[in-house]
């Protein structure tokens, strides 16, 4: 009752606008920061997608043409929604202008994907430790921690970038690869600290999918280390 009253207190003083059409946000939407009208234009990715990369309009239980050519070290990605639209503009908000204030909106867009997060270790995907010195921030540890919260989940930051790359933004899918190849490392300190078994279903965290080519990295690292499940998580696929 008191929780209730202090958002609409704050409400009066600080109105929340929607993150995609700036329109004021009142007691009929769900979310904190996206109105009913624009979050019917997210592209939720719930049924018909690949087992494997979480790739949107395939047939259930099939594999998609790119899975059919490649070899994974994870068992499979899942991907809330397609990167497009609000969805592009959620992640640019939060990567980018610090908006830490969507975090509860992209906890509940995960409920309302039906995730399967029982008993996982969240692993976030590691920035290098300069970009986040820039940034401020890495958006893949603030997804695993409100995650955390919202599933009962363990976070776990197992990985560690050994090298600095660039920016996968504009590169080709060959580039992608090379870019992050060998770029990861176990983060030796934290193994030793939090001793996860070898056998716990670890799930790596990261924004966006896009070739696969980083979680991928990831992955690999982690199934060297003798992890034997590993799966990935990402709020959006491009």
């Amino acid at each position: 009752m008191m929780r209730g009253m202090g958002r609409q207190l704050l409400d009066s003083l600080f109105p929340r606008a929607c993150v995609g059409c700036g329109s004021a946000l009142g007691k009929e939407s769900a979310y904190d920061y996206i109105c009913p009208d624009c979050l019917r234009e997210i592209d939720w990715i719930r049924n018909h997608f690949c087992p494997r990369c979480g790739a949107p309009d395939v047939e259930n239980g099939t594999i998609c043409d790119e899975c059919g050519k490649k070899t994974f070290s994870f068992r499979r990605n899942r991907s809330i929604y397609v990167y497009s639209g609000l969805g592009r503009r959620i992640i640019h908000e939060l990567k980018y202008r610090n908006g830490r204030h969507l975090l509860p909106d992209i906890g509940r867009m995960g409920r309302e994907a039906c995730l399967d997060l029982h008993a996982a270790v969240l692993v976030p995907v590691p920035l290098h430790w300069w970009r986040q010195w820039l940034r401020g921030f890495n958006q893949s540890e603030l997804i695993c921690g409100h995650l955390a919260k919202i599933y009962g989940c363990e976070v776990c930051p197992l990985l560690r970038r050994s090298r600095h790359t660039r920016r996968q933004f504009g590169l080709g899918s060959r580039a992608r690869w090379k870019n992050v190849g060998n770029a990861f490392q176990i983060n030796g300190r934290i193994l030793r600290k939090m001793k996860v078994a070898k056998d716990r279903k670890i799930t790596l965290v990261d924004d966006i999918f896009t070739t696969g080519a980083t979680i991928e990295a990831c992955a690999k690292v982690l199934a060297a280390a003798g992890f034997e499940h590993v799966e990935a998580l990402t709020l959006a696929r491009a």
